[in-house]
């Protein structure tokens, strides 16, 4: 995990540098100099970060062409911060247009909001490392959406990924999947069937619904019968990416809870020192029988 420090101030870079590498974070730092964009070229070109961090005594102007230059880098984009010592709203305001992850005042520098977003962009590293991990079926009679779905995946490093433009076809499947991404509205089979199909066989896996169709009525149902989240077409990369962390949030404190529960059930079921089954464990077999 790397960040990236455009700065200006180097007492105040070493306190940034702090912060950065007590959150686990390697830390990067350049001084802003005149030939700026053959430098940033390189450095974006040769390393990739999480993390940019940008100090706007540089100027405006400056931040601005810095900013756009990240963004078209690709589909991932580090997270960008910009630490001002201004309190103008309407150059802040411009800057959330541009696309910052966040704003600081450089004078009251707040320590904890900033290791707060550190330990957001952590998280979502933590998250895609962990989905790259899941086996994940994409079934949709799309062509376009399958393709967009597949770079928002592969720019992500995300491959271990089958993609159905056929319903009928991916019932015909034998493989084992861990994630479900599904059209609600296809031919042949759509959204609500597959969701059946799939809880009939598979009660942990995550199943979420696209659709170009917010519609009130099908989605809640389709929560209902096991679907457990959906997304609206146009996708957006970060929303996507955002909802499928939500899931798999869920899917771990699940998983979490399990595993507790089976070892507060073994606690009560067997005698601490030996491991074998206690009187609870056979008075509770003998009513059973």
């Amino acid at each position: 995990m790397r960040v990236l420090h455009i700065q200006t101030d180097k007492i105040f870079a070493k306190e940034v540098r702090d912060i950065v590498e007590k959150n686990g974070f390697s830390y990067t730092c350049i001084w802003f100099r005149a030939d700026m964009d053959e430098i940033l070229d390189k450095v974006l070109e040769d390393h990739k970060y999480n993390f940019i961090i940008v100090d706007e005594c540089i100027s405006s102007l400056s931040v601005e062409h810095l900013i756009n230059k990240v963004n078209a880098k690709g589909v991932i984009r580090p997270s960008i911060v910009v630490i001002s010592s201004q309190h103008d709203f309407n150059t802040k305001k411009y800057y959330f247009q541009l696309g910052i992850m966040a704003f600081f005042n450089k004078k009251d520098f707040d320590r904890n909001r900033f290791e707060k977003y550190l330990q957001t962009v952590k998280y979502d590293i933590e998250m895609i490392n962990f989905l790259k991990n899941f086996h994940i079926a994409v079934i949709d009679d799309s062509k376009l959406s399958l393709n967009i779905i597949k770079n928002n995946f592969s720019s992500s490093g995300i491959f271990d990924v089958d993609y159905y433009q056929d319903s009928a076809k991916f019932l015909k499947c034998t493989q084992k999947y861990d994630l479900f991404l599904i059209d609600l509205l296809m031919p042949i089979y759509d959204g609500e069937t597959l969701t059946n199909y799939i809880r009939e066989k598979d009660h942990e896996a995550i199943i979420i619904l696209i659709t170009a169709y917010n519609n009130g009525q099908i989605i809640p149902h389709c929560l209902s019968i096991g679907a457990d989240d959906f997304m609206i077409k146009p996708f957006d990369y970060n929303l996507f990416m955002l909802r499928i962390h939500s899931c798999i949030s869920r899917y771990k404190m699940r998983k979490e809870l399990i595993i507790k529960n089976r070892k507060l059930f073994d606690l009560a079921i067997k005698d601490n020192l030996t491991g074998i089954y206690n009187r609870t464990y056979f008075t509770d077999i003998y009513k059973k029988k």
